[in-house]
């Protein structure tokens, strides 16, 4: 997922923080983008955050200062219960530009089925399947 939205941000200035230092330089390697490694916890003022850790899914949160100074949120992380992580309800709290784990899936969804068939799907399809999927329904 890191190097996914790092080949998709590489026009951007990117920074990557990880709680093991090698995975950066793992990932600078592996995707040939220009990555600036920033030491785990450090903050950046004004950044958008992406999180494509398990951070949140099945506990451990970011640390707080590293939100509190952002001006958005991509949290790659999905819950099957569908509860958002604390990242998330942080952001949404304070109306900061934020999309979450169910959104990336539809997007994942709807390109995909595009790519195979050739044809757009429906409207909301893929956004009803994934919450409907995620919750248990």
């Amino acid at each position: 997922a890191a190097a996914a939205a790092a080949v998709a941000l590489e026009n951007q200035v990117l920074w990557c923080s990880a709680r093991r230092p090698e995975a950066v330089e793992s990932l600078r390697e592996r995707v040939a983008v220009a990555v600036r490694p920033l030491p785990w916890g450090e903050n950046l003022p004004g950044a958008v955050l992406v999180n494509a850790t398990p951070l949140g899914m099945r506990g451990g949160e970011f640390p707080s200062l590293l939100l509190e100074v952002s001006t958005g949120l991509f949290d790659m992380a999905y819950r099957a219960d569908q509860k958002d992580t604390a990242a998330i309800r942080w952001t949404r709290d304070r109306g900061l530009a934020l999309a979450d784990g169910p959104a990336m899936l539809v997007a994942q969804a709807e390109a995909s089925f595009e790519l195979w068939t050739g044809h757009r799907p429906p409207a909301g399809v893929m956004e009803r399947a994934v919450r409907a999927g995620t919750s248990g329904d």
